[in-house]
């Protein structure tokens, strides 16, 4: 069948119609992947009866299909064409509520506030299901644990007119009691453990209310140990106007084993890697948990066709986490990371150790402060790169031949997630904020604080999700170094580190650019470069021998902007469409509003497919020609670099400087897995 055509909708869309119909026409999608849908006539004539009962569940009681024809398409296949009177709409003219009149004003106040349903308003049979259920909820959530809605709708087709009567029983008013737990035996986890940790949430002598049950549930949850949580309500006690809170778990696995494999692409990074993570989720007992992360990788830059560096990447990290530490909402947490990067113009490698605890006094709030000491040997090309050249570009000592940067700094986060799903979020918000404090007061080589807020934002009208995000980052240093020609010579600026700087461009950033281009670029002196292999050093020890003469690398900056606005179209049960713009930059110095001249935008499109292993995503992005080109350090002779204006070269190909983002390639493409945020 190839085609479903509809005269007379006016008040309903097409698409919502034949989200309804047994009967569906072919596309691209099952013409490739199949089956292309077939006609049947006993299933069509069901069909026109859902179409009438749709528009009368939206409160058109008088629609009817008043013609319909199949028609042959010449092809084998046929037509549908359908004729559809519409007729009036059914307006509310009365919504009354029984049953509350006994109790207090200001909870009925509160309970009958904004229902979804008011007089003048078209009756919609959802709507009223909803002000039931909302009501139920209200009564529930201000210490009703047992109460009713019902009632009746009553339609009159003559005149189109509805009236509602709704009908309460709240029950008695009763207070969080004692908690039980109803499965075990639990031999690794003690039923007190359980009940302390949710009696935080439903104190016992305090009204009951869903909201209570929900953060409980969350607490026991993110106990880590259990692979299902539910929290209910008992029967109210009379005697004593309480409620038990009944908890039903399930214990997961405390030793687990998990590995796999993956492979990264994009203009500036493909990679292939291994993973395998251990976890011990009672070491020692009291449900400490122990958990060793392993991968080992290939790293290829920028691409295996044009390859400038390639070398071993990995990261083994152990994480320690100790829960009721004083508080049964607040956990210690110990990790040691060591690992090995190579990105484009450098490389790195070095350890990391941190100590600090997560406080969530809420389920939807966590506050984590820590302490961290972390050494990066950062190896990269200096050869033709004179005077304080490396200092800006890597944040190195030019007095020495390696680049060991040792950092030790305080940090505090704080986020508020409030979205309905982590993975594939819909509705609700994201709200974040990090600070970072190093200098020479606790043994670091480098004095800054880093300020790095994010949000994010998400609404969902029937298929459609519309998804925003902000992140905002700045690094502020005591005398910092600056790329203009009077800073170049200066020996006495600080500058940041380049391990810590602001980069952007990605899968998870601004599409336009490959992962870290969008950034402040070093361009290479169009010099024979002379690579070693000398231990320590800082010349191309990470194995740069290729470096094309006359590139431009990325090196990071101290200001960063990075937003998005991305509308998704979930138009099929696993895949989804999706259109967005990026925009941001990334200052060499500390975020600024007059950067925001240089703000590169983007525009792109993309596809989404669910699968078992999370959402596989292909974007494609157009960069607009605005903002001008990339920040460059200035290097003295002046020394050029090749740019690429073609979205189809493999290679750099020179056609001049002055547009948006150069010397990138105007387009780009990310491959990933997950949502983009």
């Amino acid at each position: 069948m190839t085609d479903i055509a509809f005269k007379g909708t006016k008040q309903v869309s097409q698409g919502d119609i034949e989200d309804r119909l047994a009967t569906s026409q072919a596309n691209f999608f099952s013409y490739v992947f199949g089956p292309v849908p077939t006609y049947d006539a006993t299933t069509w004539t069901a069909d026109l009866r859902r179409i009438e009962r749709y528009y009368q569940s939206l409160g058109y009681f008088q629609a009817e299909v008043v013609d319909e024809q199949v028609l042959p398409d010449g092809k084998g296949g046929v037509r549908l064409n359908l004729t559809i009177d519409e007729g009036t709409s059914t307006r509310v003219t009365a919504v009354d509520v029984e049953g509350m009149e006994g109790l207090p004003e200001d909870i009925q106040k509160s309970a009958l506030k904004n229902l979804p349903v008011q007089v003048g308003q078209v009756f919609r049979e959802a709507d009223w299901e909803l002000l039931k259920t909302q009501l139920k909820s209200r009564l529930r959530e201000l210490g009703y644990s047992d109460a009713a809605v019902g009632g009746e709708a009553y339609v009159e087709t003559t005149n189109q007119t509805a009236r509602l009567h709704v009908i309460a029983d709240p029950g008695p008013r009763v207070k969080f009691g004692s908690i039980f737990i109803t499965s075990g035996p639990h031999p690794e986890v003690p039923p007190e453990t359980i009940i302390k940790t949710a009696r935080g949430a439903v104190p016992t002598g305090a009204w009951f209310s869903e909201s209570g049950l929900d953060e409980a549930q969350n607490r026991v949850f993110k106990m880590g140990v259990f692979g299902a949580v539910k929290v209910t309500a008992g029967s109210p006690d009379p005697g004593s106007d309480t409620v038990p809170v009944l908890i039903d778990v399930r214990e997961a696995p405390f030793h687990t084993v998990r590995y796999g494999g993956g492979v990264g692409a994009d203009p500036s990074r493909e990679e292939v890697h291994a993973i395998a993570e251990y976890t011990d989720r009672n070491f020692l007992g009291g449900l400490r948990q122990l958990s060793f992360k392993a991968k080992v990788g290939w790293a290829f830059v920028p691409q295996i066709w044009d390859l400038q560096a390639n070398g071993l990447i990995f990261d083994f990290l152990t994480q320690f986490t100790q829960p009721n530490f004083f508080l049964p909402t607040l956990k210690f947490l110990a990790s040691l990371d060591l690992y090995k990067q190579v990105e484009e113009g450098y490389g790195y490698y070095g350890g990391r150790a941190r100590v600090g605890v997560a406080w969530n006094p809420f389920s939807r709030l966590t506050l984590s402060p820590s302490y961290a000491f972390e050494l990066d040997n950062v190896t990269g090309i200096t050869n033709g790169l004179t005077g304080d050249i490396p200092t800006l570009a890597y944040g190195c000592d030019t007095n020495t031949t390696s680049c060991v940067q040792r950092l030790s700094y305080l940090e505090q986060t704080a986020l508020w997630d409030a979205r309905d799903d982590v993975v594939d979020p819909k509705h609700g918000y994201y709200l974040g904020i990090s600070f970072q404090e190093s200098g020479a007061w606790l043994g670091s080589g480098f004095d800054y604080i880093r300020i790095l807020p994010e949000a994010r934002g998400y609404v969902t009208i029937g298929p459609i999700t519309f998804a925003l995000r902000l992140t905002l980052g700045t690094i502020l240093q005591p005398n910092p170094c600056s790329i203009t020609e009077a800073a170049i010579s200066t020996q006495n600026c600080n500058p940041s580190p380049i391990v810590n700087r602001f980069f952007a461009g990605g899968p998870g950033s601004n599409r336009g650019f490959g992962t870290r281009e969008l950034s402040p670029l070093l361009p290479l002196p169009n010099l024979p470069l002379t690579p070693t292999t000398q231990a320590g050093s800082l010349v191309s020890s990470t194995g740069l021998p290729s470096q094309v003469l006359g590139n431009a690398i990325p090196i990071g900056g101290n200001g960063l902007l990075d937003a998005s606005f991305e509308v998704r179209w979930a138009f099929a049960r696993d895949w989804v469409a999706a259109t967005f713009i990026d925009a941001g930059f990334v200052s060499y110095g500390e975020l600024r509003s007059d950067d925001l001249s240089t703000t590169q935008v983007a525009v792109g499109v993309g596809i989404r497919y669910r699968t078992p292993i999370g959402l596989l995503r292909l974007d494609l992005a157009y960069r607009l020609n605005v903002g001008g080109p990339l920040p460059v350090i200035p290097v003295r002779p002046t020394v050029g670099y090749t740019d690429n204006t073609n979205c189809l070269a493999l290679t750099s190909v020179d056609h001049g400087t002055g547009y948006a983002g150069a010397p990138f390639s105007r387009c780009a493409f990310q491959f990933a897995v997950g949502e983009s945020f």
